[in-house]
């Protein structure tokens, strides 16, 4: 009896010991390295140090715009590697994003940061697959339409470790590039982008909120920097 208690307690410790390591290594927000980015002293105007009129942050640290014209929010923080997560939800037809390794080298936010599609996929007609929820914006597209009908809340995830960045929506790995590879500069050189020679250039920047006219939420934004950690 005492002998099969010893192997059970050996095991249920083995198991703990797994499950922790787990976490470690896929990096849940449990670490202690995560920074919330729900409060405004966290963010300003692009080009701006104070937090604009056009956006507004609830108690709960629900981050939202009121749909008007106005600036994108970026971080007063850069980051360089990273995972960020979040939940996000819009209006029909809406549009919106988020952005990352944003500097202020350019007119706007896009012109150096790569982004993220926070999209109303059902409201927009004749939709390009490239410019749809969860797409790496006007460079890949996402490999399946993850995202909920306008309204309805979808958790995000971006990473990017070493040049490799990927997207997920509603936990389904939709979009993954390699910046700066022979495909990716293939693919700029076909698009807008190709006219802002700042784009996704610099290895670190400020995470940015776009500003796009739709009312928009997001909520539970935190991102570990990746840097001091073995979560590649």
């Amino acid at each position: 009896m005492i002998r099969r208690f010893a192997l059970r307690f050996n095991l249920l410790l083995a198991i703990a010991a797994l499950s922790s390591a787990g976490s470690a290594a896929t990096g849940e927000p449990t670490d202690p390295g995560w920074i919330d980015l729900g409060s405004p002293s966290v963010w300003r105007g692009y080009r701006q140090e104070e937090f604009p009129e056009s956006w507004s942050i609830d108690p709960q640290s629900v981050i939202t715009t009121d749909g008007q014209a106005g600036v994108d929010l970026v971080t007063r923080d850069e980051f360089g590697d990273f995972d960020l997560r979040f939940e996000w939800k819009i209006t029909p037809a809406g549009n919106s994003g988020v952005l990352y390794r944003v500097t202020e080298k350019g007119d706007a936010t896009y012109h150096t940061g790569p982004e993220y599609q926070v999209l109303d996929n059902n409201g927009i007609v004749d939709l390009e697959s490239r410019h749809s929820a969860g797409a790496i914006y006007g460079l890949y597209p996402p490999t399946a339409d993850a995202a909920n009908p306008a309204g309805e809340w979808n958790t995000a995830r971006i990473m990017i470790s070493n040049g490799h960045v990927r997207h997920w929506v509603n936990d389904q790995l939709v979009a993954e590039a390699t910046i700066g590879s022979d495909d990716w500069r293939s693919r700029v050189a076909e698009t807008k982008f190709a006219a802002w020679e700042r784009f996704a250039q610099s290895p670190r920047g400020r995470i940015a909120l776009q500003q796009h006219g739709a009312r928009v939420w997001y909520r539970g934004m935190r991102v570990l920097p990746l840097e001091a950690h073995d979560l590649r």
